[in-house]
């Protein structure tokens, strides 16, 4: 008998007598796979957990991953899910895969080998000058506080000073020189105050033989002047001249 009437491929005398199938359902064992298919691909029309199958390879990501990869049944779907790491973004997909749905939807009528791209991400959600890739991957700060180490310097102002955007402690000012020596019997020195535009500070002496002559206040980079009085002890003696930038007391 070779009628077909199910329609999976084989006939009445194929379904009845060499493979025990049924000759009125076209999915004998019910797995999603019919009886024709299955032998074709050399799997069993009368066991469930037996269906053709395709794979998934995914090849090697640099800085992020894919989830998805895998065996599939013949024909069903697999998702595939990019994951970049701290600092960059997904791109897009390489091999059998195309465009930057994320995920992405692949029918498994084949195996296939996909590969996803990632790139560093340039944005810059906290306006400190300074993008996620950089904050994240580069420095360590925080991408969404402009001020990761609370000093009330911004992160990327900092960097541009040399400072530590991690370290509280560490603020762009600096001084030049930061020490001196002076004539015992009086002298007249001064000191750059480095600081960034807008940024204001005072000056102010911790000793009474240190008179602050001219800027002892200003806003961006400015110079200090000083006098140093006679020293009338044969010890010498130290002291400081204190700068204060943004109402920090450093």
């Amino acid at each position: 008998d070779t009628r077909d009437p199910d329609q999976d491929g084989l006939s009445n005398y194929e379904e009845i007598v060499v493979q025990g199938t049924d000759p009125e359902n076209p999915d004998s064992d019910g797995d999603g796979s019919g009886d024709g298919l299955e032998l074709a691909e050399g799997s069993d029309p009368n066991e469930p957990g037996s269906f053709p199958t395709r794979l998934l390879t995914i090849s090697e990501a640099t800085n992020g991953s894919v989830d998805g990869a895998g065996t599939y049944q013949l024909a069903t779907n697999a998702t595939l899910e990019a994951n970049p790491d701290p600092g960059y973004l997904f791109s897009g997909w390489t091999g059998d895969a195309a465009g930057d749905n994320n995920p992405l939807v692949l029918s498994m009528v084949a195996d296939q080998s996909v590969g996803a791209l990632f790139e560093q991400d340039q944005r810059d959600p906290d306006g400190d000058g300074l993008s996620n890739y950089e904050e994240l991957v580069v420095h360590g700060t925080d991408p969404d506080n402009p001020d990761s180490d609370g000093d009330g310097f911004d992160d990327g102002l900092e960097l541009g000073f040399g400072s530590d955007p991690g370290d509280e402690a560490s603020i762009p000012v600096t001084l030049d020189p930061e020490t001196a020596s002076a004539d015992p019997l009086d002298d007249v020195l001064g000191f750059a105050v480095n600081v960034p535009e807008g940024i204001a500070w005072n000056a102010a002496s911790l000793a009474d033989w240190l008179t602050i002559t001219d800027g002892a206040s200003g806003t961006g980079p400015g110079t200090v002047n000083y006098t140093v009085s006679r020293n009338s002890s044969t010890e010498e003696r130290e002291a400081q001249i204190q700068i204060r930038p943004a109402g920090e007391n450093i």
